[in-house]
Order: structure tokens, then sequence, then C-alpha cells
């Protein structure tokens, strides 16, 4: 059975919104103020965590992408406290909700965490 299948139509909006975070993420570190190696290093991790979120989402589900809002103050807050919320997003949702152990996106996260905090 492929992953893909094993997402639940309740455990799309979450999946979404937390690609939405991980890729708001990873533009702030492209596209920093002033160039910065690890910034870049994070952003390109976030990427790729984001990629392998989005590939589990039905790919009749992932237009919806476009409909998920953040809010203005996203723009801002920084990669670190938009890596948190997408962690926090994932451990906040009831076990049942997805039929698959999303565990290691929340270790990607922590890894990618520790390493933009290590680095601001």
């Amino acid at each position: 059975m492929n992953a893909i299948e094993l997402v639940d139509d309740e455990a799309i909006a979450p999946l979404l919104h937390v690609v939405a975070l991980v890729t708001e993420a990873a533009d702030q570190g492209m596209y920093p103020s002033r160039p910065d190696p690890n910034a870049y290093s994070v952003a390109v991790g976030a990427q790729v965590v984001a990629a392998r979120v989005l590939a589990l989402v039905p790919e009749h589900a992932r237009g919806r992408l476009d409909d998920v809002e953040l809010p203005a103050a996203t723009a801002v807050v920084g990669v670190c406290a938009l890596l948190r919320a997408a962690a926090d997003e994932l451990c906040d949702q009831p076990g049942g909700s997805s039929s698959i152990d999303l565990s290691w996106v929340v270790r990607e996260l922590g890894s990618l965490l520790r390493e933009a905090e290590a680095s601001s």
C-alpha cells in the first residue's frame, strides 16, 4: 500500500498547514536580508521536509495548499518560530487522524530547528 493512500481526509488540512509553515520557513531562509550559509542550509532542509510531507497528501488534494492562509505575522516571526509551529501542529493532532506515523516529520523539524537556533 502506498503511503499516499494511508492519509485520510481528516489529516489532510493539518498536513497542508504544516507544508505551508515549513515552506514559509524555507523561503525566509533562502532569501534573508543578508546571505547566511547556515540559514540557506536550514532552508534547503525545510524544502525537503515540506516536499516529503506534501507527498503524503493525495494528489487530488494538493491543490488545496493554495487555499491555506497563514497570518500576515508569519512573514516576520522567523524561521525558528515557523518550524516550531509546524512541529507543534503535528504534535497536537489526535492519534487517530492519520493511519501513518508522522513522528519522523517532528524529528526532522526538531533537527532543523536546532540547526536554525545554533546559527541565529
